[in-house]
């Protein structure tokens, strides 16, 4: 059974009810069937239907009024001008064998005929490559010949920097995308978009909300230009998250990078700069709620480096927020390591650092006191051990006074004395 009879018994049988449009044309392409593939392909480019004609529709042996017939059949809007017969006279010359210099039709450094029809000029200084750098890349496809490769590398710099002047860099990076070495592609593609993506933000100033950075992401990677990048050409949404946050650290944004690194899961980075820019103030202004917020960015798992200080952080949150503290044993054990973290090591200048523990022990010293006091006939030995916290403290004078004071008023139990 042939392809086309094939495909043919699929229709009938309504397998291909759920294929996706890109599948159903490719199997009518490989089988041949023209109808079919324009029913499904509405208003396709004139090169794309001349390049089909030619090259699938209709048999080699047909005569070349044929070809012309089937093209002209599906582009009744085609205006056929010099650049057209150009395309036709080259398809036909490929269809009869005949030797072709390639590089006269495609390199942008050439001063023939064709190549001035294929490469328009549209100003002073730059061509329009457009044409050209299409039919080069159908022929590479294809391979009905051998183009060479410095000629195609030529014509897809000049067609770059044609449409990058024309701002349409996401356009360039679908042109680089044809590079056959990975790690060149993978560079450029990178590079481009880093240097480009600046365009598509609303604005340069540094926001100062989270939950803002948070949709301002959402509004860049909705922008049609990102858009594109990520559904047409199946670009990483994690590329374009790396590239935002090396632009965000450019501007000052660290709210924004922050938002960035979490999404690509560079999970340390995030704290870091979290831990450098944003806690250190939340802690000593006791936000406990934007502390709360930036911990909850976090994958506990995923942050190695810092796994002290976010464990830390953590268990502070959960101890002076509102909805319920720890037990004197586990408020006792916390502020042991707060005092631990002195020698921890840190990004945050070493005053800032210490003021910070600071802040974080004597409000535990508080909840301690507290717990102490909501309970009768409390050890002694429970009050000796928070009487030499609070005495540790290097917190204000008065909140020490105030912390020993409450400690007075704890009723102790008696010690056995047999």
């Amino acid at each position: 059974m042939t392809m086309s009879c094939q495909v043919r018994q699929w229709l009938r049988d309504d397998v291909l009810k759920d294929t996706s449009v890109a599948q159903r044309q490719l199997l009518f392409l490989l089988g041949g069937l023209e109808t079919e593939f324009y029913a499904v392909t509405p208003s396709p480019a004139w090169l794309t239907v001349l390049s089909l004609s030619f090259w699938y529709f209709v048999p080699t042996a047909s005569p070349v009024e044929t070809v012309l017939d089937c093209f002209l059949k599906h582009t009744a809007e085609c205006v056929v001008d010099s650049a057209v017969l150009a395309v036709i006279r080259l398809f036909m010359r490929l269809r009869s064998r005949e030797p072709v210099d390639f590089a006269a039709i495609f390199d942008p450094r050439s001063t023939t005929h064709s190549v001035r029809i294929l490469c328009i000029d549209f100003s002073d200084d730059i061509q329009d490559n457009t044409l050209a750098w299409e039919l080069c890349a159908v022929l590479r496809a294809s391979q009905p010949a051998f183009i060479q490769p410095s000629c195609f590398a030529y014509l897809t710099t000049a067609f770059i920097e044609q449409l990058v002047e024309e701002r349409r860099w996401e356009r360039a990076v679908f042109v680089m995308l044809f590079n056959p070495y990975d790690a060149v592609r993978t560079k450029l593609v990178r590079d481009l978009i880093h240097c480009h993506i600046p365009e598509v933000f609303p604005s340069a100033s540094p926001l100062a909300e989270m939950k803002e950075s948070q949709h301002l992401l959402s509004t860049v990677m909705a922008t049609p230009a990102v858009a594109f990048l990520v559904d047409e050409l199946g670009i990483s949404p994690a590329v374009i998250y790396s590239c935002l946050a090396d632009h965000a650290r450019y501007v000052g944004d660290v709210l924004l990078e922050v938002v960035c690194r979490v999404a690509i899961q560079e999970w340390d980075a995030s704290f870091e700069l979290l831990l450098k820019h944003i806690l250190p103030e939340a802690v000593i202004g006791n936000n406990v709620e934007l502390v709360a917020t930036c911990l909850s960015l976090l994958e506990r798992e995923g942050v190695k480096k810092w796994r002290r200080v976010f464990d830390v952080l953590s268990v502070y949150v959960r101890s002076v927020s509102s909805e319920g503290g720890l037990s004197y044993e586990g408020s006792v054990v916390l502020f042991q390591e707060i005092e631990e973290l002195e020698t921890a090591q840190t990004v945050v200048g070493r005053k800032e650092w210490v003021k910070m523990l600071e802040e974080m022990k004597w409000r535990v010293a508080a909840l301690i006191v507290d717990a102490l006091l909501k309970e009768s006939d409390v050890d002694e030995k429970k009050v000796e051990v928070c009487a030499l916290q609070v005495g540790s403290l290097r917190c204000s004078y008065d909140i020490q006074k105030q912390l020993l004071d409450s400690l007075q008023g704890i009723q102790v139990k008696p010690l056995c004395r047999c």
